[in-house]
């Protein structure tokens, strides 16, 4: 953690070389990287920083159409369960060496045997294979239209490399002091020539990068410093170039700021509550699950201000949500996405219809450094809930004690988030929705929330290639997971970056800065 003497003099000293001349860019966020192992981890920040370093087959920007990173083309096959990717040509690594046919196949096989959430971009892949040496093709068991938005956060790393340095196996186990924590040798416009963890890590452009068009920087500083109040001070002092993590109390404070350039957007990320929504999860109650009881979960839903909890808790920072899906993810419709108006007294009734006219207790989990008023925005849902009999009491915690106690279905009732990786709803679907299976299906339901009906339209959304049909499945399926409610949505995500005004970075709702793509340079006397 930064030290706030330490910080100031460290940014003040950034740099190398006497008598250089560098167009720099130093980058602050909320936290470092977990990793430098690219199929490691599958979170937004050490993505964020690996997209610099390394890429993937294609990339996607704005509003999420796919474009060309390491393959230059890609088609389905004659046979709809196979993919083929034309590989770009003359690619090298950091340490010289050229990518390969081979160096793609064993990244996608690595990442498909990782532990790690990254494994799930390629659940329906049964086989890879070289048709020469620049074309790929990846066979799935069933038609995957989606297949290639899910590889836009699978990386490709050397094969030779790898197996060297780390005998092909990932740093999952050991992120803090593994071989991948301070090495790397991708493919992207930048490589890691310094890293300190927890306290900077430098990137330099790299000369040998394929794309000779982008320039970008010469050289970007990536500094974690976890205060948000820390971070602003460094950006308004001139010692910091660019804020990714913007909390939202400050963003109206830099916006009347002249040599502060604020830009905000909306983020591909919703948040929503979950509910243990089955009969037979008891643990947590004397004898009968509430949650289980429609009435209930109604109850809740009505209880609600969404309006309130946007405009006030998130300071307008964030869009009430009737629905699940962002506009602009594939499956969102717009007439379901009507806001649940709150209506205590009706929300109260329904309780007394369910059986608890005095309402009963429960606790409401929360993280209080994952999303953007977390804490906050968790004790204003229990004081709503309060308000119509439910005494709910409400417990923050760090997201990485958060995150291991749901998988691990331990709480009843929690606030959660997701983004939509693929821009389409199927893979959330079969996520979150999906009841779970033995071979992977609904691998982060744990509400215990079980539709056969809802089982079989996500499996013929995963399989169908007529996109109308598909949009119009996901449709049917967020509606009727609505009326259900195993999860209530609440509302989706803007994000804000804060940043001196001779760059202009906007925000992505992927949450990702292509720095290549970047324009405007801080020149930078060392």
């Amino acid at each position: 953690m930064w030290r706030a003497l330490g910080f100031v003099f460290l940014l003040l000293t950034a740099g190398s070389q006497a008598d250089a001349v560098a167009r720099e860019l130093r980058w602050a966020r909320s936290a470092d990287a977990a990793t430098l192992d690219p199929h490691a981890t599958n979170d937004a920040i050490t993505n964020n920083l690996l997209y610099q370093v390394y890429e993937p087959l294609l990339i996607r920007r704005g509003e999420g159409k796919l474009e060309p990173a390491l393959a230059t083309h890609w088609q389905q096959a004659a046979d709809p369960t196979v993919w083929e990717f034309t590989l770009r040509k003359n690619v090298l690594f950091h340490d010289g060496t050229t990518l390969s046919a081979d160096d793609v196949l064993f990244s996608l096989k690595r990442a498909q045997n990782s532990r790690t959430p990254v494994r799930l971009n390629l659940t329906t892949v049964i086989g890879f294979a070289k048709k020469d040496d620049n074309i790929i093709s990846i066979k799935t068991s069933s038609p995957d239209p989606i297949l290639p938005a899910k590889l836009t956060n699978v990386f490709v790393v050397s094969r030779a490399w790898v197996v060297k340095n780390a005998n092909g196996k990932t740093d999952e186990e050991n992120v803090a002091g593994g071989f991948f924590a301070k090495n790397e040798n991708g493919t992207g416009p930048y490589k890691i020539t310094a890293r300190e963890i927890d306290v900077k890590t430098t990137l330099t452009r790299f000369d040998g990068y394929w794309d000779k068009s982008k320039k970008g920087f010469d050289v970007i500083s990536y500094l974690p410093v976890r205060s948000a109040a820390t971070r602003i001070a460094a950006l308004l002092s001139g010692d910091v170039d660019f804020v990714q993590d913007v909390a939202v109390q400050d963003v109206a404070r830099l916006q009347s700021q002249a040599a502060v350039r604020v830009r905000s957007g909306p983020e591909n990320r919703t948040v929503f509550l979950s509910l243990n929504v089955d009969p037979k999860n008891i643990k947590n109650f004397a004898g009968k699950n509430p949650l289980a009881e429609p009435k209930v979960r109604e109850a809740i839903d009505l209880a609600i201000d969404r309006a309130a909890l946007t405009k006030g808790v998130m300071r307008g920072l964030a869009v009430p949500l009737g629905t699940y899906v962002p506009p602009f993810v594939s499956g969102y419709e717009r007439t379901q996405d009507i806001q649940v108006k709150p209506d205590l007294k009706r929300a109260r009734e329904l309780l007394a219809e369910a059986g608890y006219p005095s309402g009963f207790r429960l606790v409401l989990h929360c993280s209080n450094d994952r999303l953007p008023n977390d804490e906050a925005i968790c004790t204003a849902l229990a004081n709503a809930l309060d308000r119509i009999g439910i005494k709910t009491t409400p417990v923050a915690r760090p997201f990485a004690v958060h995150l291991p106690a749901m998988y691990r279905a331990e709480t009843d009732f929690y606030l959660m988030s997701t983004g939509f990786p693929t821009f389409d709803s199927s893979f959330n679907l079969d996520l979150f929705v999906h009841s779970r299976t033995a071979t992977g299906g609904g691998s982060i339901n744990v509400t215990g929330y079980k539709n056969p009906d809802v089982d079989r339209d996500i499996e013929a959304i995963a399989t169908s290639a007529d996109n109308q049909q598909r949009i119009r499945l996901m449709q049917a399926v967020w509606k009727r997971v609505k009326q259900d409610r195993p999860y209530i949505p609440l509302y989706g995500l803007v994000s804000s970056y804060a940043m001196a005004p001779f760059i202009d970075i906007p925000v992505d709702p992927s949450g990702i800065v292509y720095f290549k793509y970047v324009k405007g340079v801080h020149v930078v006397a060392q």
